[in-house]
């Protein structure tokens, strides 16, 4: 304990001396210095605090009276509340410190931001000056070519229809034939809404006749169409959207260079120019059939901007002049359009508006429609113009194939989804009926191939055949199969190329005899089986191309995102997805396959063999002796049903065909499973 006092007594002369110099560190007003000695002071405070508590404890041990220690005790308080009165000046000394540094730099800043006003408005107004001295210079300039007796013809201001593209040429020449010239705001303000269109002009009919108006009116039409952002993606797209030219034809490649050139002169003007270098190649691909000759001999070329691009197509053009190209096709030159007669008025061109017409997508006419083009007329040609320019083989739209076209319309000739314009019907249609005397054949307008129908015997029934002696496999019809009641002898997978696209799919070969009508000469044949083909639907995809735990998944996700959008916040499940989640879309599989099944013709014997009957969910059970185990009907050939077998497959680890039908049959019963476990 005596030691604890000497601690105590060493600690208090401690702070005696700290203390001491406080009052010198505080009219210094070193914050730094400030803030140590205040964290000084309450590491010597709490120190004493903590050897008080363990010199009390030490003396109550030795039998001292509580009231000598609470005397003792208050003495060594006294000085420690006198050292946390100091402790709490210097916070308020720090704070106030900290309050006024803060009001220094405010006002620091303040004065800062006046300067710098005041030399903003010094260098505005001698701005302001400077253009005043030059437009006196060229108002004096101006005077004697005023004088002249040469007369400049008025500027005509087309009227604006809303285009980012086509603002700034109509802004400069309002700014400089209107805005600029002496006429009263009003009277501006009443040429300004006659040049838009219709639906620019709109959103300044409210504005009032006055010169408050008139620089509303301006200012709104500026912050709509003439921003710079918008303007600089107006010709990025119509970049994007310069057409993909196959050939050579020296009208298509000028007509493309002009509006490259257009939109490239625009955006080097906007100083946007720089930015859009990575579009270089994308523009390059649109020609790919000029691009061997652009490109040949320029080492480097995967570098060009858009400089050299235009040099090189500027070069082609050279070689390939238009002119000539007209004259070596025998066609006639076009020529330009008579000259509207000028009005009086140069303020604005009225013109009669014109319907919009959407362009013929094989000759890129614009006078008549796809469906009545008369230059390209062979269905196979149009086919392949519309993969060449990868439009849709249903509406002739970009950005989609036939597969996924949202549009309901269909050919006129055959009711099938394409368009009408490829459809091989019209072109038979439009053949003379009168073929008396003439063989039976297959052909097309403007092709050269000719294939002739015969009528045959396959296996005893009459039927017609085409005969194509250029294919190499031949094809029956699976309605003719069926008739036949044939069996398969093999299967393949093929390739078989559509009208919507190419389809693989999983064929069957059948062994025929075909023969002529009398039957006097017969040959065998191995045919294809061919079935119509028809859109498999989103879930039997889901099923074949996904495991069957990832489709119930996928599933159970899709039904609840259905359940969110159908009830109100508080009833939505939130977190992972349950467990009768799960199985209730097990459940819908099911029931699905089921539905699918009873299309089967081995389902009626399967009913009455096996006993099925629906249970409370309409699932039809294998009913049995053992009541309340019934295991659940599926059908042999459905998706759903080979997953099934699939996922007992891994979960017995590969075990073979027993055990695989045993970990199945303990839920489900397959008819004719052992052959489906052996796939």
């Amino acid at each position: 304990m005596e030691e604890k006092q000497k601690e105590l007594e060493t600690e208090l002369q401690l702070l005696a001396l700290n203390r001491s110099k406080t009052a010198a560190i505080v009219d210094k007003g070193n914050l730094d210095k400030i803030l140590r000695h205040k964290e000084i002071l309450k590491k010597i405070v709490n120190a004493i605090e903590d050897l008080k508590v363990d010199i009390e404890k030490a003396k109550l041990e030795a039998g001292e009276i509580v009231e000598n220690v609470q005397k003792w005790s208050a003495t060594i308080e006294q000085r420690t509340d006198e050292a946390d009165l100091e402790i709490s000046d210097l916070t308020r000394s720090l704070e106030e410190a900290a309050t006024r540094a803060e009001d220094y730099k405010r006002e620091k800043e303040k004065t800062l931001l006046d300067r710098q006003r005041e030399e903003e408005l010094e260098f505005e107004k001698l701005k302001l000056e400077q253009k005043a001295k030059i437009q006196q210079t060229e108002q004096a300039a101006a005077k004697p070519a005023s004088k002249s007796n040469v007369k400049m013809p008025k500027l005509i201001i087309t009227k604006y229809d809303g285009t980012y593209e086509k603002w700034l040429s109509f802004w400069n020449k309002f700014e400089a034939e209107i805005d600029s010239s002496d006429l009263p705001a009003v009277t501006k303000f009443a040429h300004l809404k006659e040049l838009p269109e219709r639906n620019v002009c709109e959103s300044i009919d409210g504005l009032p006749f006055t010169s408050e108006g008139y620089q509303r009116a301006k200012n709104i039409l500026t912050s709509n169409y003439g921003k710079i952002s918008e303007i600089v993606r107006a010709y990025i797209d119509n970049l994007n959207a310069l057409p993909v030219i196959t050939g050579s034809q020296p009208s298509k490649i000028h007509k493309f260079c002009q509006t490259l050139n257009y939109n490239v002169q625009s955006l080097e003007t906007l100083g946007k120019l720089s930015s859009c270098f990575s579009m270089v190649r994308g523009v390059l691909d649109k020609l790919p059939g000029i691009k061997a000759e652009l490109v040949s001999g320029k080492v480097g070329w995967q570098d060009w901007g858009f400089t050299e691009l235009i040099r090189a197509l500027e070069e082609w053009k050279a070689i390939h002049p238009l002119e000539l190209a007209e004259k070596a096709s025998g066609k006639p030159q076009a020529q330009p359009p008579p000259r509207p007669p000028r009005h009086r008025s140069f303020y604005a061109q009225e013109r009669e508006p014109a319907r919009a017409r959407h362009a013929c997508v094989y000759c890129d006419c614009v006078t008549h429609r796809s469906w009545e083009c008369d230059k390209i007329t062979s269905p196979a040609e149009r086919r392949q113009i519309l993969q060449n320019k990868r439009l849709c083989f249903n509406c002739t739209g970009p950005k989609h194939s036939a597969n996924n076209c949202s549009s309901r319309a269909s050919c006129v000739h055959c009711k099938q989804k394409h368009h009408s314009s490829i459809c091989d019907r019209q072109v038979r249609a439009s053949q003379p009926k009168n073929n008396a005397g003439v063989a039976l054949t297959a052909t097309q307008d403007g092709e050269k191939v000719c294939h002739p129908i015969v009528l045959v015997k396959v296996n005893g029934v009459t039927c017609r055949a085409l005969l194509d002696t250029g294919a190499t496999v031949s094809y029956a019809s699976g309605y003719l199969l069926d008739r036949l009641k044939l069996r398969p002898t093999r299967t393949h997978t093929r390739r078989i190329q559509t009208i919507v696209g190419v389809v693989t799919k999983r064929s069957e070969i059948f062994n025929v005899q075909a023969s002529d009508t009398d039957e006097k000469y017969a040959i065998p044949l191995g045919v294809t089986r061919i079935d119509p083909l028809s859109s498999e639907d989103e879930f039997s995809v889901l099923m074949e191309q996904h495991s069957l735990l990832k489709a119930l998944r996928v599933c159970a996700w899709v039904s609840r995102f259905l359940t969110y959008s159908r009830n109100p916040k508080p009833r939505r499940v939130k977190g992972p997805l349950t467990t009768d989640e799960m199985k209730y879309q097990e459940t819908w599989w099911t029931r699905r396959a089921q539905e699918e099944g009873r299309s089967s013709k081995n389902f009626e014997a399967d009913k009455l063999q096996l006993n099925l009957q629906p249970d409370n969910n309409g699932i039809l059970e294998c009913r049995g002796r053992i009541v309340g185990a019934y295991p659940i009907n599926l059908p042999y050939g459905n998706a759903f049903t080979h997953k099934l077998v699939q996922r007992a497959h891994l979960a017995t680890l590969h075990g073979g065909v027993t055990l695989t039908m045993t970990k199945v049959r303990e839920t489900h019963w397959i008819p004719r499973q052992r052959k489906l476990t052996k796939k």
